[in-house]
């Protein structure tokens, strides 16, 4: 086998191209990790995530989505993927979202202001 089409290698080269904001660079490794290993929720979240860091919101739905049927309490990726929503002008969708990941952590500030930015864009706030 060769080293360079091992997933392994791939998904830690994506990694460090992710975090270096490479984001370009990142997909390519990510996407042959995800070739090789097409299960594997790291790599698809990380793929979400580069999607999400570059504006490409409606992208990134797919591979956030799928890290959450896999993993129902991840708040932080559901947290995510409403803020894609809300981007795409996709409020109810945001907003259950966005509701879902209060509910499995309660007290994230960050969470509860953008359960309320995005009922300000529905009017629902008094």
């Amino acid at each position: 086998m060769k080293f360079g089409n091992h997933w392994f290698y791939n998904k830690q080269r994506g990694d460090a191209y992710f975090y270096t904001k490479q984001y370009e660079l990142s997909n390519n490794d990510l996407n042959i990790a995800l070739a090789l290993r097409p299960n594997f929720d790291r790599v698809t979240l990380l793929l979400g995530l580069n999607h999400y860091k570059k504006q490409q919101y409606k992208e990134a739905i797919p591979f956030l989505s799928k890290v959450i049927d896999s993993n129902q309490y991840d708040h932080n990726t559901l947290d995510i993927r409403g803020d894609c929503y809300m981007r795409l002008g996709k409020f109810d969708l945001a907003l259950s979202d966005f509701e879902k990941a209060i509910a499995l952590n309660p007290e994230n500030a960050e969470y509860l202001g953008d359960r309320e930015r995005v009922r300000q864009m529905m009017g629902l706030t008094n």
